[in-house]
């Protein structure tokens, strides 16, 4: 059984970036779980989504292929995990994993980041 991103919440998971890619290089979603797969206690995996668990906290990853009209085609690469220490890590992988791949353009992800009071 595969792991589905329709489960996942942003609710449990308020820490947010979206990537958008024209394309991605064959390997990068894969490198990226593979690294934080390293830090986890526990990981899920299928190839458009993952989620990572770590000493009680959620980091979700799911890629999202959708069209912007006119024929072209965008990916969408989303993190968001529970806590701001989870989120920087992803974020971090996503930017380590950019740089392996020569032409990449640079990452600028588009984040959403709850009130201070929110759990560190």
């Amino acid at each position: 059984n595969g792991i589905d991103r329709r489960g996942f919440s942003s609710v449990d998971c308020p820490f947010y970036s979206s990537y958008d890619f024209a394309s991605l290089p064959p390997g990068f979603i894969e490198g990226i779980a593979v690294r934080l797969w390293r830090q986890a206690s526990h990981a899920e995996y299928s190839p458009t989504c993952a989620a990572f668990y770590r000493r009680g906290t959620m980091a979700q990853m799911f890629v999202t292929d959708r069209s912007t009209g006119m024929g072209r085609r965008r990916i969408l690469l989303t993190v968001r995990a529970s806590t701001r220490k989870f989120w920087r890590l992803l974020k971090s992988e996503v930017e380590k994993m950019a740089t392996f791949f020569p032409g990449m353009p640079p990452v600028r992800p588009e984040d959403r980041e709850p009130d201070k009071d929110t759990k560190e």
